[in-house]
């Protein structure tokens, strides 16, 4: 109903306005024809500032009185001053989203502030128009420094957890008498060998921008020689951070499921997160 209203009162203002342009354009040509030259200029003036407050939202310039008006000029100021503006905020942008990725790798802010940070920087892009492609662009290493912390932190843990079952290895050994003809001594030596074989060098930054995250993780789980349970944690570990992964990139942000991983898996958090998943101290 108030819009309503609204609508038939503005409709309502508008021919107001103009029958009231009109009585005066007519009055003035009335005291014109009686030689009522004062009043009649004071109409005609009366005639133009109501005709002007009708048409001049519409115009694009428009002269009075030796007054020229120059809309589009002042448009195209305010054009220029909102390019400035998306420059501006293009660059500090990019220069967030530097710092809470390249710049950020020796630690010192956070995961939330961080996201924090992206989330004000990209509400900061979009109030300016600013393709959405282009912040994809923007976010590209913040996004991937954290699957990579994510990764690097999953890592640790399995080369934890293939040391310590390597050191559980040779301390039965080590009881049994390190007596290469006991078949149980042949069996340990035979998987230590296989744990302790070097695995693949990483380069995550050059890896994680085009390999599948969940084929990438279990590959570093070992096929044989761990503990099956403990196996079996590092394998749904590894689902866990490509499901984490998987959505950082699909939604375009750290979303409170990968911080909270991205928390567990910090690097002054390794052992108690490994005592979490394993129920056992490591070393």
């Amino acid at each position: 109903m108030s819009i309503n209203l609204s609508t038939c009162w503005s409709k309502l203002s508008k021919y107001a306005v103009l029958a009231g342009a009109a009585l005066l354009l007519v009055l003035a040509i009335v005291l014109a024809l009686l030689d009522r030259v004062a009043a009649a200029t004071l109409m005609a003036g009366l005639f133009v500032v109501l005709a002007l407050f009708h048409y001049l939202p519409q115009m694009e310039s428009f002269k009075a009185y030796g007054i020229e008006a120059k809309w589009r000029a002042k448009l195209g100021e305010a054009d220029e001053l909102l390019r400035k503006l998306r420059q501006s905020t293009l660059a500090s942008a990019m220069l967030t989203y530097n710092m809470i990725g390249w710049g950020s790798r020796l630690g010192g802010i956070d995961i939330r502030t961080k996201q924090k940070l992206a989330d004000e920087a990209e509400a900061a892009l979009a109030d300016l128009n600013v393709d959405s492609v282009k912040i994809s662009e923007l976010k590209r290493d913040y996004l991937l420094f954290v699957a990579y912390d994510l990764f690097q932190g999953f890592d640790t843990i399995v080369g934890m957890n293939i040391s310590a079952t390597a050191e559980r290895m040779t301390k039965r050994i080590n009881e049994l008498g390190n007596n290469p003809e006991l078949p149980d001594v042949r069996e340990l030596g035979e998987k230590q060998r296989v744990l302790r074989q070097a695995r693949p060098s990483l380069d995550l930054v050059r890896d994680l921008q085009k390999v599948d995250i969940r084929q990438y993780a279990q590959a570093r789980i070992p096929t044989s020689g761990l503990d099956q349970k403990d196996e079996s944690i590092l394998r749904r570990l590894a689902d866990d951070v490509a499901d984490t992964v998987e959505l950082i990139r699909r939604t375009g942000r750290v979303e409170e499921q990968a911080i909270q991983l991205l928390e567990r898996l910090r690097i002054d958090n390794h052992k108690s997160f490994y005592f979490e998943l394993f129920g056992k101290p490591y070393g």
